[in-house]
């Protein structure tokens, strides 16, 4: 009898053994480390708050920048033309204003002529104007002679500020386009700070209104 009962306590203590190590086994392959509170102490563990420490070394990575919806622009060119000069490169940080390309065309110097020429004959049909309206208001002159005067002068003035208009948008002194002095080139800025993440022109390429021909990036 006593030896029955010797029996049955040493197959529950190999049972009860080999469902420790099954636990323990199980335990291990979850992939977490486990660290007991002797173990703890004995370390001199603490838990903490997460805090920022800045790295000794640099860290490469690849990835995209997303931009605010005004923090990115494509450059194009107002009028058809020649790039002159390239004054930025990818990568270069500019700030508001600063020149990126240099452009010049035969359209660019037209569109100087006949500003030129416009504010010349509006300045004549002015005074015919003026005149003829004088004129009429004391029945001195017809009706359609005023309204002839009136027509001449009103159609010039619109396309001289149509073309003062183009020529101040590339932020050019009209004044002295007035006096027949006038730019070999035109310049086209940066219209925001930030840094040139493309450049799609090269020296001597010709142009057009609708090409992209750089992209300037604001991430802040």
């Amino acid at each position: 009898m006593k030896k029955n009962i010797l029996i049955v306590c040493v197959i529950t203590l190999i049972g009860v053994s080999c469902n420790n190590k099954a636990e323990q086994t199980a335990e291990n392959d979850s992939g977490f480390i486990q660290i007991t509170k002797a173990q703890f102490e004995s370390e001199k563990m603490e838990i903490g708050a997460p805090l920022m420490h800045p790295f000794a070394d640099a860290v490469d990575f690849t990835g995209s920048i997303m931009p605010a919806a005004d923090g990115q622009v494509q450059i194009s060119v107002p009028l058809s033309g020649i790039i002159d000069k390239i004054y930025s490169k990818p990568g270069q940080i500019i700030s508001k204003g600063a020149a990126i390309f240099e452009v010049s065309s035969n359209e660019f110097v037209d569109l100087q002529k006949d500003f030129a020429e416009s504010a010349a004959i509006i300045s004549r049909l002015k005074i015919d104007y003026l005149r003829a309206k004088e004129l009429f208001s004391e029945n001195i002159s017809t009706q359609k002679d005023f309204s002839f005067a009136e027509s001449n002068y009103h159609a010039e003035n619109a396309k001289y500020k149509a073309l003062k208009i183009k020529l101040q948008n590339i932020e050019l002194d009209v004044l002295k386009i007035e006096k027949a002095d006038f730019y070999t080139s035109y310049t086209i800025k940066s219209p925001i700070d930030g840094f040139v993440s493309s450049i799609r022109a090269t020296m001597g390429q010709f142009i057009e209104p609708q090409q992209n021909i750089a992209e300037i990036i604001n991430d802040k």
